[in-house]
């Protein structure tokens, strides 16, 4: 049992034999986002079974805490990266508004600017570059928009690695830039989440 001093928690860490790999447990505390972090957290299946897994607002706001002025390295990647998966799909007022009583906006809204959330490879070319991240070998099939977007997909899932000898330009189509707005919405009984989506052509 040892003290976690970013959040005044106490955490167990479990060795195994014959693995490389540390388990961390931390006790929950009193802290007001720690109670808010485990009422939000949600379900997952996980290898037959239901596990429970943070919100990745919740992921951000704790890693941001971790990181003061963004002194560890890697909780700061680790934001921008769910930032780039998550996008628009994240509830922004309530990362805002822990991250304003933690004082971590000024890191977060840096986190955002670097992790070209706004101008990514989407779809199936997001789900491509994540599978390679993992290790695995890609090859990719479909049909691109000859326009400048589509170059940009076909180069970064190139560079990536991913077999790209499948990808066909087609003159007859566009490429959909996939717009979504995310907001809370507060009933007396219950919140939830809307979002709304559009698509419109890239290069209009």
């Amino acid at each position: 049992m040892s003290f976690e001093t970013v959040t005044a928690t106490s955490r167990c860490v479990i060795e195994l034999r014959d693995c490389p790999l540390k388990i961390k447990l931390f006790l929950l505390s009193d802290d007001p986002h720690d109670q808010e972090r485990f009422a939000r957290r949600q379900p997952k299946p996980l290898l037959g079974h239901s596990v429970f897994m943070p919100s990745a607002e919740d992921v951000v706001i704790t890693k941001l805490r971790w990181s003061p002025q963004g002194q560890r390295h890697k909780d700061v990647d680790d934001v921008r990266n769910v930032l780039a998966v998550q996008g628009d799909n994240l509830d922004w007022t309530y990362l805002h508004r822990w991250c304003d009583r933690r004082g971590t906006r000024a890191l977060l809204e840096d986190s955002a600017a670097r992790s070209h959330r706004f101008d990514r490879v989407g779809g199936a070319g997001s789900v491509a570059l994540n599978v390679l991240a993992l290790g695995a070998h890609v090859a990719c099939c479909g049909l691109l928009g000859k326009d400048s977007f589509g170059d940009r997909v076909e180069k970064a899932l190139r560079a990536a690695g991913a077999d790209v000898r499948g990808l066909v330009c087609a003159d007859d189509r566009l490429n959909l830039r996939k717009n979504s707005t995310t907001g809370s919405i507060y009933q007396p009984s219950e919140g939830g989440i809307s979002q709304v989506g559009w698509e419109c052509p890239i290069d209009h």
